[in-house]
Formats: C-alpha cells, structure tokens, sequence
C-alpha cells in the first residue's frame, strides 16, 4: 500500500515540478501555473482516494463472513465528490441466508448504489442552490468543473431540493434570560409553474387567469436591536432564529407558530419574559399567531408611514401635506378614532380619481382595522423597538425566491425558504448534506416516513394545555378558553416536544 501511494506522490511532485519549470521559463503565466498545480492536487487526491476504497475493499473481501459468497469482484462505480469524480471497482456479494446481493464496500463508505454524490458534494450544491440557480449549483458540486469535469444535472439538484428534510432544533445548554423578546412576521409571494406535476395549475373560467401564486412565510425571533460595529449609525438584531416556509391552511400555520413557541420555551426562561412582541403588517394568519402565543401586537412602522402618504397624496399642496399628516399621527397617539376617520374620508372625498378615492379609503380602513396596533408603535413604550420585515423578507426570501422571474414546484418552494432560514440561522450544509443520509437510513430501518401528525389534539389545544404550566396572565390575559383535563397533560405535551421537534 504505502509503495502504491508513494507513486501517487512522485507523480504529483513530477507535475509540480514540470509546471514551475515552465513558469520560471516563461511558457506559462502565472494564473495557468495555478491551474496546471491545481490540476496536478485533484488528479492525485482522486487516485488516492481510489487506492484507498479499492484496498479497503479487499480488507472487506478477506474479513467477510462465510454466509456472503463472492459474485463479481471488479464491479466498477462511479462517485461524484467535491474534488470531482471517482471510479473504482469493488465487489459484489450475495448473501446465502436471505440471497440478496450486498456491495460491502458501499455499506462501510455509507453510499448505497442510488446515491451518486458524496456529502461533501451535496454540501456545495445546498450552498450553492440557496443563492443561485439550479444550473450554477451542478456546476459547483465539484471542484474540477472548472478544469473541464462533468457538472451535476439541474434535474440532480432538483431531486436533492426536493428531497430535503431539516435537523431539529439544538437548544442552548443554558437557557437565555431576556425581559422582553420580540417576535416579527411577514410574507413573499412567489409564482409556481406546477403544484404537483406539470399542467396541475388550471386557469380561472371567470378570468382566464392561472392561480399561481404562493404565500411564503417569515417568522424570526430576536432579543432586540444593538449597534453594529461594523457599519457606522446602524443597527443589527440580536441573537435571531428564522422560520421559513409555505404553511399553507390554518392546520399548517398552527404549526408555524408551535415551533416558533418551541424554540423560544427551549431558548429562553420564560419565566423571566415580561412580554411578547410582535411587529407585522397585521395579516390574518399572524394575527392566529397572536391567538395562540399570546403576544402584544404592534403594527410596522412601514405599512403605518404607507398608509399615512396614500392618505395625504390625495392633496396637492406640500405644507398641508405636512400638517395633515401631523394631524392624523395626533389623532392615533390621542385614541381619537372618530378624528382620525373622519380628517382621512374628507381628504379622499377630494381625490380626482376613483382609484385614488378608494386606495384613501382602504388605507383609512387598514389603519382604523389595527387601531391598538398601530397606538403601541407610535406611543413608543420600553418593550417596543422598530420593525425590519420588509429588509428580511427581501434578503431571506425573495432574493432567491421572486425578485427575478422564477416558477416554482410547492415543494421547491417551500424546500428552499427552509434551506434560505438554515443558512441565515447559521446551519452548516455538510451538517445538514449528512443528515440526509442519516434520515434516509432511519426511515429505512424504523419504517418512518416522516409523518408531521402531532396526536390526538391540535395545534391550540396543545397550546392551552402549555400555558397551564406557567402563570402567564400577564400577557395571556386576553384568551379565555376551558381547557378539558386531556389536554392539561404537561407530561404529553412535553413528550411531543421532545419527540418530533427536538430529537
């Protein structure tokens, strides 16, 4: 073995050699220096490894049990890894007690005969695919595709996106104490080509238009805002944790908000928390996450300041525009709803337009629908701080998923707003490239498959039966429910957890 490997070493020192002489010669430049070096590393890093299964394989062969009779002994595969592609011969056994045939070498190196990629290049695709296409994510899974290797298909990375599956949650050792935590909400909206398989989406008789459209949603819990050192008079969030996806019926979205709810009773003393904050757009299904966490909602100043300005462009003159919208800021701040109302309908009554009349009124009625809200965020208490959803549905959702026109499969879509919530959560991809195997393999051997049921009660059932363990009339004082003696089964409840989320 070793006389074997140091061949493989003369050769690459021999390449080296050649390529410097040329160098210092002048033939080559300095960039096709780096390129022939590089070449030169790959080209004997893939003949070792090869050396290595190869010799391994004949180890296997000669520890084998008596049971296993040897069928072919140069059976050759091909591999893909991130240095580039591998082909090596191993053997092939059929085992006389059950007659399946077994390749022994493909069960030690953990690559059963359908997987083609290592992790290690799986890895660079996830890494890739987050931020780019499908095409340039092939083209990465390897290093030697710049030197002319075979790039991975867009149908291989399609398959590894659509296959994903995410590791639970690791909490923190120790538990985080905070007096206040926030939590802020909102959506991207992303086309699809197909739900299912192509031609699934059918045109509206009425409009002849395609329902293609998807809501992606984005949750993220935070500590807060600090300076950032890096970028002078700006701010950054602290200690964040983001939650990506479709979630699509009130079933699936009562399961958003149980793992934001799991992840901050995991993360954090809630006995400490004096509230829960939360800053969105006021949306419906945001609104069932208020229901269910008990959280104080406070309107974005985002879609306040949009409101305000749909409201006073309707005038012409500048400084009544100034003072109008001075009047109607007032008017929140004071509790003064009639006020408010009746300053924004005569304003929109002078529109020139219909559209302009209406788009007064539907802001009017926006504002007047999260009155409470939009008082919380101008009144400005301690526990409340600025709103970046509309920043972070940008940069976590819709750089990759709708700023440029795409189509996408329901799976697709929601696959890669997780895997986009894994990278900035600062999930590592070859973590994540090996626990696809790992899932693979327990799904095989405990017959899973991947079943989301979560028992007997839902979503705010299981929630009720939560908040009877803790005293939370202080920022629970707002639900009123009877909860039946199940559902008060801590025990069960913390199992759950402890199953299906943090395993």
């Amino acid at each position: 073995m070793l006389y074997i490997l140091s061949l493989v070493v003369q050769q690459i020192g021999t390449n080296f050699q050649e390529a410097i002489k040329q160098f210092l010669s002048g033939s080559i430049s300095l960039v096709q220096l780096m390129e022939r070096i590089k070449c030169a590393a790959l080209n004997g890093a893939r003949e070792s490894i090869r050396i290595a299964l190869e010799l391994k394989d004949t180890e296997l062969k000669m520890n084998r049990s008596n049971s296993l009779a040897i069928v072919n002994i140069n059976r050759e595969r091909t591999i893909i890894t991130s240095i580039g592609s591998i082909t090596y011969s191993r053997t092939l056994y059929k085992d006389r007690s059950t007659g399946k045939c077994i390749y022994l070498l493909d069960d030690y190196i953990g690559m059963p005969s359908h997987r083609q990629l290592t992790d290690d290049a799986v890895a660079r695709v996830l890494q890739e695919v987050a931020y780019s296409s499908y095409y340039k994510a092939g083209k990465q899974a390897s290093l030697d595709v710049s030197l002319g290797g075979t790039p991975v298909s867009k149908q291989t990375v399609h398959n590894i996106i659509h296959s994903l599956h995410f590791p639970p949650y690791k909490p923190p050792e120790k538990k985080r104490t905070v007096s206040y935590l926030f939590i802020e909400a909102d959506e991207d909206h992303a086309h699809l080509q197909l739900i299912h398989t192509k031609g699934d989406i059918k045109r509206d008789p009425k409009t002849k238009r395609k329902n293609n459209g998807k809501m992606v949603k984005l949750v993220y819990v935070h500590e807060g805002y600090e300076e950032d050192p890096t970028h002078n008079h700006k701010c950054r969030i602290k200690n964040v944790h983001y939650f990506a996806g479709l979630y699509e019926g009130d079933e699936q979205n009562d399961a958003l908000w149980a793992e934001v709810w799991a992840y901050i009773e995991a993360t954090y003393d809630i006995d400490h928390i004096e509230s829960f904050n939360l800053g969105s757009d006021g949306g419906t299904w945001i609104q069932a996450g208020c229901e269910i966490i008990g959280m104080t909602f406070y309107l974005d100043g985002f879609h306040f300041v949009q409101k305000i300005a749909t409201i006073i462009n309707i005038l012409t003159d500048e400084e009544a525009k100034k003072q109008l919208k001075k009047e109607l800021r007032q008017a929140v701040i004071d509790n003064k709803i009639e006020e408010f109302t009746q300053k924004a309908e005569a304003v929109a009554k002078q529109a020139s337009t219909d559209s302009r009349k209406n788009s007064a009124l539907d802001a009017k009625d926006f504002i007047v629908n999260n009155w409470d809200a939009a008082r919380r965020r101008l009144n400005h208490p301690k526990e409340i701080v600025g709103c970046s959803t509309e920043a972070h549905v940008y940069h976590i959702l819709s750089y990759r998923l709708s700023t440029l026109p795409k189509g996408w499969s329901a799976k697709g879509l929601d696959n890669m707003a997780r895997l986009r919530a894994f990278d900035f959560n600062g999930g590592n991809m070859y973590d994540l490239a090996v626990y696809q195997r790992t899932y693979e393999e327990e799904s095989q051997t405990e017959g899973k498959e991947g079943s989301t049921d979560i028992g007997p009660y839902s979503v705010r059932d299981l929630f009720r039966s939560e908040k009877s363990r803790h005293k939370y009339g202080k920022y629970y004082d707002h639900i009123r429910s009877t909860v039946s003696p199940e559902i008060q089964s801590t025990a069960w409840y913390q199992g759950l957890i402890g199953a299906s989320i943090f395993r």
